[in-house]
């Protein structure tokens, strides 16, 4: 990220991963250490939407990314 200068990381999540709690409890840890090691990071998620609003799948995504970042907030 240094060396290109890269502030603004976009993932674009779908599919299978969207139920592995595990694959995005360690996404998600590993990009709230690196936005408390550099606040100018900015983390954006892609995600699918259905008419009627954000399935559930998608939701938890987002929520877990919250909670990862809050934990990461208390621990530094």
């Amino acid at each position: 990220m240094n060396t290109y200068g890269v502030t603004r990381l976009d993932f674009d999540i779908e599919g299978s991963v969207l139920d592995d709690s595990a694959a995005n409890t360690l996404r998600n840890e590993a990009l709230a250490a690196l936005q408390a090691e550099n606040p100018a990071v900015q983390v954006d998620y892609t995600l699918a939407v259905a008419p009627n609003g954000l399935p559930s799948e998608e939701l938890g995504v987002l929520q877990n990314a919250q909670s990862e970042v809050s934990t990461s907030a208390r621990s530094t």
